[in-house]
This record gives structure tokens, sequence and C-alpha cells, in this order.
């Protein structure tokens, strides 16, 4: 690190010495994913999981509309950053208003009100009445609910009016709370938010959240690298040493501030370097004067009350440090190795092997971003089939309902939009649900699969590669099509590459990712998705015709006293079937197989079997799989070995499983 000093006081010392550095740090960002495609690829696959959301919301009713916002969906943020996903909800429940002249009769209205006690960009929410334009009266103190207060004669709501299920790990901050990632998965900050009458009269010059948006998507490269820059010092320099008094918000509103009162051809490739300490200057005199100003609403100081005195000596005395470096504080920061990359594009100190290439760097955040996606569309799935209620009919109708919606918005779509896009990615696997309740019901009744189910079916086939051709298998199977069930399973099995195929399951989503799915998913976007990517395969109650005896047992693995260890919203699944593809197209071509009595074949879907619950990591229902298994070890009449699948499955998931049922049959 000393030679590299030297060297760099050397060079700094060099009348081009800034145009070098700035064309070298920008090759750096450009090979740690900081570019326009990998920008590009990151914005289309957010808004696309947030279109994704909002249309679905819309397909449920619901009155919410869900954006991502901040640096994952803006594309300004790279892996070692560990950038959270901001999320807001907005609900449309509440008539918010402004004027007396926006209150609707029969609606929940809520007045906005200021005063000296609000600061700006803030406001405080009055109950109306519904009835007529009046405040709701004072309530005695045992009416008061969780969600309403009392001051200066109105009724109030508070911060906390939308209720979050607290989970391990979750950080309450009002109204709104964090949750950590799983491996491999961002953070989260969720913020719930109302719906506005009309626009808050401090923020008409431009929205916020949503200007922010708009105002990111029009930077170019080295403004965004810029930004970047700034939050990789911020996270190496500053916020360690103090207290985490500054945030990426302030980075980006000073950037705003800095491109607003700079020209725009200084913003270049060539010009990085002085544009970032522009940037840390401006910083710099914001927190001597402990005012950074919001950037839509200046009066909304971002630092107040915010900053001790220690600590803004402290951060003052970190940028003058950095500033006066002319760039060489960079070579400290570990992010991505961006120092390392560094000195080596500059030639400075040893040689540096880079763990990661750059094109191993592009696959990594391609694989994460489609994978991110996939698992977006298998929760979206399961949203709607968790607003289905019990009974074939009205399951039918609000299948069919939904169906039919989806179709009439995907029709009003532009050809090329993002709506357009997410409704396509949702469509198939609603077709194969609903075909799958259509032909349950018609075995239930006929003992044969009706052309209208076939039709759906059919439809579905091309969500991924394969839980849309396992549904249809599995009615033919269970309807004693043989010959038809083995014919979809051969083309499901030939289409399955088990070198790239990646198993999805949003309940239990994967840690290890396959190096065909990774290599594969530098190729393209979401259209991928259908080639190399294995939904779960679900299956309501009422699909129950159409699911093998040994697969119905999963509907109804809950004892009384189990279904008090479930959590109500993530373990809904769990009244339903739900397998893993891969073990469960070899599962069926083990039964398909013994009715056709081809001994041979249906040993080696069997030995495929073990052989994919021992090796592969990624499956999201193993406790499943085992008690399949057990259940085909039952039929070999080889009792040993299914105890040993089934307590080998209660190892796994000691409550809430089958295996507990099977075990007792098994014994008795």
């Amino acid at each position: 690190m000393e030679t590299a000093r030297v060297e760099y006081t050397r060079m700094s010392q060099d009348p081009d010495y800034h145009r070098t550095v700035s064309l070298k740090l920008s090759e750096v960002l450009n090979d740690i994913g900081a570019n326009k495609r990998m920008i590009l690829k990151r914005r289309r696959i957010y808004l696309l999981r947030e279109t994704m959301e909002i249309c679905t919301d819309i397909l449920l009713g619901e009155n919410i509309s869900t954006f991502h916002f901040g640096s994952q969906s803006e594309g300004s943020t790279t892996l070692g950053l560990h950038s959270d996903t901001d999320t807001l909800y907005c609900s449309s429940e509440f008539n918010v208003i402004q004027d007396w002249s926006e209150w609707q009769p029969g609606k929940l209205n809520l007045l906005m009100i200021q005063d000296e006690t609000t600061s700006p960009g803030y406001c405080l929410l009055q109950y109306l009445r519904d009835d007529e334009p009046l405040p709701v009266p004072l309530p005695t103190d045992h009416e008061l609910v969780g969600d309403l207060t009392v001051s200066r004669g109105k009724v109030l709501a508070k911060n906390t009016v939308f209720k979050n299920p607290a989970t391990a790990g979750t950080v309450i901050n009002g109204p709104a709370h964090s949750t950590q990632g799983r491996r491999g998965f961002a953070d989260k900050d969720l913020v719930p938010a109302h719906h506005c009458k009309s626009w808050p009269a401090e923020a008409r010059p431009i929205s916020t959240s949503q200007a922010e948006r708009c105002l990111m998507f029009s930077l170019n490269i080295t403004q965004l690298r810029c930004y970047i820059l700034m939050k990789m010092i911020l996270k190496t320099f500053i916020n360690p040493q103090c207290d985490g008094v500054l945030s990426s918000f302030m980075c980006k509103t000073v950037l705003f501030h800095c491109i607003q009162n700079t020209r725009s051809n200084n913003w270049v490739k060539s010009n990085l370097l002085p544009c970032l300490m522009c940037c840390l200057t401006v910083l710099q005199n914001f927190v001597r004067k402990e005012n950074c100003p919001h950037f839509v609403i200046p009066k909304n100081n971002l630092m107040a009350g915010r900053i001790s005195p220690h600590n803004k000596v402290r951060v003052f005395e970190i940028l003058q440090k950095i500033i006066q470096s002319k760039g060489q504080s960079l070579l400290e920061i570990p992010m991505d190795d961006l120092g390392k990359r560094l000195k080596v594009k500059v030639k400075m100190g040893e040689a540096f092997q880079y763990h990661v290439t750059p094109a191993q760097m592009y696959a990594t955040i391609s694989t994460l971003l489609l994978y991110n996606i996939t698992i977006s569309i298998s929760r979206n799935h399961t949203c709607l089939l968790e607003s289905m209620h019990d009974g074939n009919e009205m399951m039918y109708k609000r299948l069919s309902d939904i169906t039919l919606t989806l179709t009439r918005m995907y029709r009003a779509m532009g050809l090329n939009s993002l709506e357009k896009s997410s409704l396509k990615l949702l469509a198939p696997l609603l077709s194969s649900s609903l075909g799958s309740v259509i032909a349950s019901h018609n075995i239930y009744t006929t003992h044969s699969i009706s052309p209208e189910a076939l039709g759906w079916f059919s439809t579905g086939l091309h969500s991924d590669v394969s839980s849309g051709g396992l549904k249809l298998a599995s009615a033919l199977y269970c309807v004693g099509d043989m010959e038809r069930a083995e014919f979809v399973l051969r083309n499901i099995e030939e289409k399955y590459d088990l070198n790239t195929v990646e198993p999805a399951c949003n309940d239990h989503p994967s840690n290890y990712l396959r190096q065909g799915f990774m290599h594969k998913c530098t190729t393209g976007n979401e259209e991928l998705i259908q080639h190399i990517t294995a939904f779960c395969v679900r299956f309501l109650q009422c699909e129950i015709c159409c699911v093998p005896k040994e697969l119905q047992y999963e509907m109804f693995r809950s004892t009384q006293e189990d279904r008090l260890e479930r959590n109500e919203i993530s373990d809904c699944w769990m009244d339903w079937a739900v397998v893993d593809s891969l073990p469960y197209l070899y599962f069926l071509q083990y039964k398909t197989y013994g009715a056709l009595q081809r001994v041979t074949d249906q040993q080696c879907a069997l030995a495929n079997l073990v052989t994919t619950i021992d090796t592969v990591k990624n499956l999201g229902h193993r406790e499943t799989a085992l008690n399949l298994l057990g259940q085909c070890m039952e039929q070999e009449n080889r009792p040993i070995d299914a105890l040993h699948c089934y307590m080998s499955s209660l190892n796994i998931q000691a409550r809430n499983n089958a295996a507990n049922i099977l075990i007792c049959r098994l014994l008795n």
C-alpha cells in the first residue's frame, strides 16, 4: 500500500492526472457491473416485478399499489454495496384530502393538517365523518382504539395505523419496517402509505419518490457512477466511524444539487474524479451547516437533529482527508475489490489476480435478477391462489373471473408494455390451475377430462420447463390415461436439462444456483424463465381428483396442534399439496410405468427419484419428496426403507408433515 501511495503522489503531479484516473476509475466501475447494460437490466427486472405486483392486486380487487424505489430499481448499486430493496405499499382505502371540498360521502376520509408541530414534508391526518363533512367527534378514553390518538381536540391517525406482522429480525420505525434478507437476497425496507386525493401543496412543483425515479432514470452513466462511489465512501470511511449519521439518500440529494448547479458537459467519463470531488465538497458544506435541503421540498432538512457535535467534526475531517487525497482514498475501498482493481488499472503495486472477472460479475448480477423475478412470479401466483375459497364451483368461478380479467387487461395493454410482459408471465400458471380445477370436477363426475380443461392445460404448458406439464400429466394419470401421461412426462424429461434448469420455490428460495443456469441468464431477460426454471407444482384441495393418493396426504398434514405452529401468512400452502417439479416428475414416471407394466423403466424412475433427493441441493419441499419416495418403497415391499424416508422427512420438518400420518399407517 505504501508503494501505491508514493506512485499515486507522483501521478497526481501529472497534468493529465484527473483525466487518467477518471478513465481508469470508469473502467473499474464498468467491470463491476456499473455499466449501461447491467443498469438497464436491473431497472427492467425491478419495474417488471413492481408491475406484476400491481397487476396481481388489481386481479385480487385490492386497493393497493406496490412500488420498488431505491438503488435496486434505479440500477445505482453493485453487488458489493449490498443495497436493500425499498418497497412502498400505497393504499387507496382512505380518501386523503387537503381541502374540505374533496370530502366524499360513504368514504373513510382523512384530512391533512400542517401546523407549527409538523416538519416540512410531513402532516397530521385527522379522521372525518363519512356522512357529512365534519370531524369525527372526540371519543371517550375507552373508545380509543390502537390506531387513533387525540391531540388538540382532534382525532388523529397514529403512524402505526398499518399493522405489519413483526417477525424475527424486523426493525420497526413508525409506519415502516425493515427485514433482513436471506443469503443471496437483499434486505427490505417496507413503507406503507395512503394515496392522496390531490398532490400535496409543498410538492406541487414535482413529485417526491416518483420524481426521484424520473431524475435517476435521466442521469447519464458518469452521474450514476459518481453516486455509487459516494455510497461506497459512505460505507467504507464515514458511517462505520460516525454512528451511521449520513444516508445514501443524502448522497443522492447532494448529487441532484451538484448536477443542477454544473454544466451537463462536465459529467463525462474523463471527468469522473473531479465530479466526485465536487459532490464530496458539497456534502462537506451541508455537514458544516447541518442542513441538507431535500431536492423537491427544500424546507425539509434531511440532516435536522441527526448529527451530534462530535460526529459533525469527525465527518467533516474524514471528508476533508478524502478530498485532499485527490482520489488516493479510493484505493482503500474493499467493496467489489474496487481499490485493488483501480491499482491494477493504473499499474500500481503488485499485480492482482481478480477473484471475479467482469464476465463472472455480469453473470452473477443477471442470475440474481432473473431468479428474483422468477420467485416473484411464484409468489404472485401463490397470492392469487390464497384468495380462493373452498368448494369446487366457487373455485372454478373465482379462477375463471381472475383469468378472464387478466385476459382483458392483457389485450388492452400496449404491445411492448411492462404490463403486458408481467401478465404474460402470470397467465400460464393461472391457466394450469384453472385446467386442473375443471379436470378434478370432470374426473369426480364423469371420470374423464373435458376439452375445456385440456384447453386450459395447453395454455399453461409454457409457464416454465415442467410445472404446467406435470399438472396435465397428473390429471391424465388420475383418469387412467397412462399412455398420454407417459408421453407428457417423457416430453418434460427431455426439456429438463439437469445442468441448467433451476427449481423455483417462493416458500424456500435457493442459496445454490447451477453454473449452467448462471450461464444462460446472461443471454436474455424474463423470456428465459420458461426454458431454464422449474416452478413447484401446487394443488389446491379442490384439485384433489387430479392428485395421486400418495400426494393427497400432503393436503391433510396438520393436526390442530400443528396449526398452532403455523404462520398465517407464509404457511398458507400447507393446506395444499406442493411438490418440487423434478422429484414429482420421477414419482409420476414410477407410477405410470408401473401401471403400464414397464418394470425396467419403473425402476429407472425410482433410481432417479432417489438420486434427486440425495444430490439436488435446491429442493424447496424435500420432506414431501421423501414422503413420496417412502410410499414407493412401500409399494416395492421395502418397509424399512420406507420408514427411513419418513424419519428423514421429519428431521427436515417435524410439524405440519404428512410423514406423521404415513408412519402411523406403515406401522399399523
